[in-house]
């Protein structure tokens, strides 16, 4: 599937909800269209990843997808308001959503990704300030960051600057 039909196939599916988010779960559900997305945002990437990195929950689905895709492994970042690391050393990112509400990323202290290339992935980039996040804890681990990849995208300055520097790559860019 071309790039353009892709978006138009996306498009013809996604629903906003009240908070101004897309509803994803019709895209994953559809597995021709989930496929051809996962090829997609997975293309260039082979050999030269050897992880990917994802945000607690949606992100996990695509990233498991991608990483299967490229044989890399899988390491989910965890939102620590849901977080299990009671009793574990972990490192914390703590970030403004795109609701302005105080948020936090974790891992363990023996993450699987530190010093690895990583791809970031995550379903939609509404602000940057989630994917700016898990930027800042995967340089905290030493990590080589190849790109980020994303079903779709809200213009922000962080997010064109992103694809100018060719460093994002998506579906559905909003203009």
């Amino acid at each position: 599937m071309k790039k353009q039909e892709l978006k138009q196939a996306l498009q013809s599916v996604l629903t906003l909800s009240e908070d101004g988010k897309y509803d994803l779960l019709p895209v994953y559900a559809d597995p021709q269209l989930f496929n051809a997305i996962t090829d997609t945002l997975a293309e260039g990437y082979a050999g030269k990843v050897d992880y990917i990195v994802a945000p607690e929950a949606m992100g996990w689905v695509l990233g498991a997808a991608i990483a299967a895709r490229l044989g890399a492994g899988f390491a989910g970042v965890r939102k620590l308001e849901n977080s299990i690391y009671m009793n574990q050393d972990i490192c914390r990112v703590i970030f403004m959503d795109h609701q302005k509400q105080r948020r936090s990323f974790g891992v363990p202290l023996d993450w699987a990704a530190k010093e690895k290339r990583v791809l970031i992935v995550d379903d939609w980039i509404k602000t940057g300030s989630q994917v700016q996040a898990l930027i800042s804890l995967c340089e905290r681990f030493s990590c080589e960051i190849a790109g980020i990849a994303v079903i779709g995208a809200d213009q922000h300055a962080m997010v064109k600057e992103w694809v100018k520097k060719g460093q994002l790559i998506g579906i559905d860019l909003k203009e």
